[in-house]
């Protein structure tokens, strides 16, 4: 289905070009001479059909797969509840561990990591440990506890 769009694309566009081009023959107009007056005898379909044109210059047309290549750094997992859970985990474990030890453990990469603990867990660092952004009541009450 995205081949037959594309290709309706093609047609579409090969269409404003050779009116255009029919256009300049018709008037006879020198291809260096700038085309302002040209726009004022095209209709207003064809004016929106050739800025579409020119927005499409830059796009590949031929690319009918948007499957992203690996590359050194970029995530080759996605976070899921498992992710979430191991990184709990070796936090609880180890309140001093470091986000690399963490993703080389779990061979997360590296912007997964704190994205997980700060993002989705709601861990922050004090004193090289990590604890809730938001205490519950149960953790108020062994604070008061543990000072006194």
């Amino acid at each position: 289905m995205q081949q037959d769009g594309i290709t309706a694309l093609h047609i579409a566009v090969n269409n404003v070009k050779e009116d255009a081009i029919r256009l300049l023959l018709s008037r006879k107009a020198d291809p260096f001479i700038p085309y302002g007056n040209l726009l004022d005898d095209i209709s207003s379909g064809t004016k929106r059909q050739l800025a579409f044109m020119c927005k499409l210059q830059n796009v590949d047309l031929r690319r009918t797969s948007i499957s992203d290549l690996p590359r050194l750094g970029q995530a080759n997992t996605a976070i899921g509840y498992e992710s979430i859970a191991a990184v709990n985990e070796m936090i609880i474990d180890n309140q001093k561990a470091m986000t690399r030890a963490i993703y080389i453990a779990l061979s997360l990469s590296n912007g997964t990591v704190p994205l997980i603990v700060h993002k989705h867990l709601q861990y922050h660092k004090v004193s090289a440990q990590w604890i809730p952004k938001h205490f519950t009541p149960a953790h108020k009450l062994e604070l008061i506890v543990n000072r006194e």
